[in-house]
């Protein structure tokens, strides 16, 4: 799995960034204050790629 962090602002809790998953498809997981972590290439807050995300950026429920 492959993480590209795109852009992560703290304070305003919002994250974007793109995961390659082992099957080599492409995901787009992001977070806003809003809606929570979501992958907009699944169109869900269910995807497994939002835990790798998630370990790697700054709790944004925490900021």
């Amino acid at each position: 799995m492959k993480i590209t962090i795109r852009h992560v602002v703290v304070q305003h809790r919002i994250a974007d960034s793109v995961v390659i998953d082992d099957q080599e498809k492409y995901h787009r997981v992001g977070h806003h204050p809003a809606d929570g972590w979501h992958c907009h290439t699944c169109n869900s807050s269910r995807c497994p790629t939002i835990a790798a995300v998630h370990d790697v950026v700054t709790p944004m429920e925490d900021a």
